[in-house]
């Protein structure tokens, strides 16, 4: 007979290490910009690279005011020269704010 006891301590360790995998870490971004190519042109894009944190990822973009529930993408193109900020949330609710 197989012992029950390793069995459990398997259980456990499973669960351990599942629990350690959803630890929340801080949410990292990364903005890689396209430039406006000429004056009054809106030609300008920004392509998010997001590290950490739990996907999926929820991105709001302040170009477009907020909505419930926000349903931007992570990247935005046509942009005209302005400033751009985004809030991103992970699926554990941490945020990074621009």
């Amino acid at each position: 007979m197989k012992n029950p006891y390793a069995r459990l301590i398997g259980l456990i360790a499973c669960a351990l290490l599942f629990a350690l995998n959803l630890t929340a870490r801080n949410i990292t971004l990364t903005a890689q910009v396209t430039n406006v190519h000429c004056n009054g042109d809106c030609t300008g894009a920004i392509h998010l690279v997001v590290t950490c944190g739990i996907s999926p990822y929820n991105y709001d973009w302040n170009n477009d005011g907020s909505e419930t529930p926000d349903n931007d993408s992570r990247d935005i193109n046509g942009l005209c020269v302005g400033l751009y900020c985004v809030t991103v949330t992970d699926a554990t609710g941490s945020t990074f704010s621009t």
